[in-house]
Order: C-alpha cells, then structure tokens, then sequence
C-alpha cells in the first residue's frame, strides 16, 4: 500500500514521465502512503531527485542531484546523476557514502535495489574502476 516515486515540485513538469527535459522543474522523490504524498527533498545543494526502490519496511532508496538526463521510452522515471541516498521515517534523506567506511576507497555512484534485510545493491567506484556493490546493514 506504500508507493515511492517521483514528482514535479513546482509547477511547469506536465507529469509525463517520458521524455522529461533537463531544463524542466526540478522534481523530488515522494512517498505515497495512507493518502498522503510526502516530498522526500534532496539532499543538501541538490535541486531533484527519484526514489528507485522501497523495501518492505518503508526504506527508499535513490538518486539526489542537480543534473537530469532525458528520459527515453525505456525509462519509467526521469534518471537523476548525482548521490545515491537511503530515506527513512525515523533519519529522513541520507547520503549513501556518508553510510559506508570511506577508509575502503568506495564511492557509491548508484543505487539498483533493496530487499528485505536493508541489503543495497547498486554500481560504485573503487580503485579507478567501476564495480557492483553489496551493501548490508549492521545490526
């Protein structure tokens, strides 16, 4: 019963996910429960953003940015480049890299999925190149 997408935050976007433009408003990731929709915000110095993912236990995940890339028919949602975060009820919008041990060299670029432990999956850097990341919750 809980929905985590996107939405236009000022008037000008016509709501059309297909083909959004860069210079269109900026939108914000939203959380759809109990007939409320919640503006999830960006993360600071962000202007948009889109939730990907919501775990079972109301956990979303996605990218907060400043730069929008045209949407194709391919794409569901507009595709923001910028900081993967991690949103809950109790800590609001994070930065995913300011979640994980920087001593380890990752940067986290983006975010793919997220199950019912918490564990995250998405692409990040390390060492100059690109890899898959697993990341899983401590308890």
């Amino acid at each position: 019963g809980t929905i985590a997408g996107w939405s236009a935050s000022q008037p000008g976007l016509n709501g059309d996910c297909i083909g959004v433009k860069s210079d269109s408003s900026p939108i914000h990731a939203v959380l759809w429960e109990n007939d409320t929709i919640k503006d999830l915000g960006t993360l600071p110095g962000d202007v948009s953003s889109v939730a990907v993912r919501i775990s079972p236990s109301g956990v979303v995940i996605g990218t907060s940015g400043n730069t929008m890339v045209d949407g194709s028919i391919f794409y569901f949602a507009p595709q923001i480049i910028g900081r993967p975060f991690i949103w809950a009820h109790e800590r609001g919008m994070e930065d995913l890299n300011e979640r994980i041990d920087r001593h380890h060299g990752w940067v986290l670029n983006t975010v793919a999925d997220i199950n019912t432990w918490g564990q995250i999956v998405g692409t990040g850097t390390h060492e100059g190149k690109t890899h898959g990341f697993l990341l899983t919750p401590e308890r």
